[in-house]
């Protein structure tokens, strides 16, 4: 009876050990899989670091991906599922997004065929006494301006070619300060920084043109889609939610409008709006002229034949012949003698093959008001006047605007 017993409580002891041989394996199997599956984890959240802090660095990438999903990203708060939901969405858009080449300078989105030494340069212009500063947003009547103010301050005489149109009226902060000083005069300093970057001064007048942020838009969309520096080959779709979001050239649109809104009534600022030089371009020239109060100014007050000349060679059909900034830049890429610094770093950037909507790229295009009809969606069209509503309440822009059917 010891005997059997013993043997029984052998064989148990054995099972029991079997048993425990057989969890153990199985309890350290489900661990290495954890452990593995951990690991792998975690070796795919450092590879996406990897690859975004790659993406960060990439020359393309860098700052268009960074705008896009800042631009996407909703203000609300959203739980773990919705947030998940959204990440999905935004690597989906994001990867499907194509997106003009910008870089930041002093906070502000430029074209990165700028040259980042002359732009801030340009910060640097100390105006001299009567210098006069054409300030808009991109894409708001500052090629129009320009060609009023310059061919009243030549006595109603046209432009023999643009060369000669680009060193009356330079870019500030495109070509910096040196080309500025050396500007002919009288010459009108062409500019779209914002008013806190502005070179401000008592003893020089700016004159300020806004427009509508929807047809605004839809030029600048056109800009960038032709101008070939941008290599920019995306939709309006695309475009739209960078403007709308103020992460398009120069930033927001509604800062830019604003911070100079507040100075319109400063003796030293003239500010308009392209419609109402649309509606009646000779009464908003000679309001101009007046405040200008230059001796040539004050010559197209009193003659009226450099008023008419000074009407018909700023007319959209004549800034069509002169204004050929692209072809302009592709010749100064051929030969780039005596050429400033920062235009030359400009042209350089125009890539040597063209595609076709940049051959048929036209700086000056339309010159109308209501361009957006046929660009934007309703629900784009919704959107940007709630904005509108809701940044120019307080202006008298808004129900002028709105009295054009602009919202």
């Amino acid at each position: 009876m010891e005997v059997a017993s013993r043997k029984k409580e052998s064989e148990n002891s054995k099972r029991t050990g079997k048993n425990l041989r057989w969890l153990n394996a199985r309890v350290f199997k489900i661990v290495s899989q954890i452990f593995i599956y951990l690991r792998k984890l975690e070796l795919e959240t450092k590879s996406q670091i990897e690859g975004k802090l790659a993406m960060r660095h990439s020359q393309r990438a860098k700052y268009n991906r960074s705008l896009y999903l800042a631009a996407l990203l909703p203000t609300r708060r959203v739980n773990r599922r919705q947030g998940q939901l959204l990440g999905d969405e935004l690597l989906t858009k994001c990867q499907a997004m194509k997106l003009p080449e910008y870089k930041e300078v002093r906070g502000v989105p430029i074209s990165k065929s700028f040259s980042t030494e002359a732009f801030l340069s340009g910060l640097e212009y100390v105006p001299q006494e009567g210098d006069i500063f054409i300030d808009t947003f991109p894409k708001c009547g500052t090629t129009w301006t320009q060609n009023i103010l310059m061919i009243m301050a030549r006595r109603g005489k046209p432009f023999e070619d643009f060369d000669q149109f680009l060193k009356c009226t330079p870019f500030l902060e495109n070509l910096g300060k040196e080309c500025i000083e050396r500007m002919p005069r009288p010459g009108i300093i062409k500019t779209h920084l914002p008013y806190s970057l502005t070179p401000i001064s008592p003893s020089a007048k700016y004159v300020y043109v806004t427009r509508n942020p929807k047809d605004a838009c839809v030029s600048l969309y056109h800009h960038a889609k032709g101008f070939a520096n941008y290599n920019f080959d995306g939709t309006f779709d695309d475009f739209f939610e960078l403007f709308i979001q103020g992460k398009a050239d120069y930033g927001d649109y509604f800062d830019h409008t604003l911070a100079w809104y507040e100075h319109r009534n400063d003796p030293n600022v003239f500010f308009t709006s392209y419609e109402e030089l649309k509606a009646d371009t000779k009464d908003i020239v000679l309001k101009m002229a007046k405040f200008l109060d230059t001796d040539w100014s004050r010559l197209a007050i009193s003659d009226s034949q450099v008023l008419d000349n000074t009407l018909k060679y700023s007319s959209t059909k004549e800034m069509k012949k002169l204004v050929k900034y692209q072809e302009s830049l592709i010749k100064i890429k051929e030969n780039k003698e005596d050429v400033p610094e920062g235009l030359k770093h400009f042209a350089e950037c125009i890539p040597d093959k063209l595609n076709e909507t940049q051959k048929n790229f036209e700086f000056v295009r339309k010159g109308v008001v209501g361009d957006w009809k046929s660009h934007m969606s309703k629900e784009q069209s919704k959107r940007m006047d709630s904005l509108m509503k809701e940044r120019l309440k307080n202006t008298y822009m808004l129900p002028y605007w709105q009295s054009l059917g602009i919202l």
